[in-house]
């Protein structure tokens, strides 16, 4: 069995660079997002503890 005419590139196309870079962008935006939404939904939860004792 031979194999004529192959095509092997060893560097990704430009495409497929954007591709990856795009969706690393994607993947740090969403976890910031997540972090900072976690960051704000604690400083809630103690904002509403503190309220909470205060009234008790």
């Amino acid at each position: 069995m031979a194999i004529d005419n192959a095509h092997v590139t060893w560097v990704p196309e430009p495409a497929t660079w954007v591709m990856m870079i795009a969706s690393l962008a994607a993947v740090g935006a969403s976890t910031r997002r997540a972090r900072q939404g976690l960051a704000r939904h604690k400083e809630h939860s103690v904002t509403l503890c503190a309220r909470t004792a205060r009234a008790t």
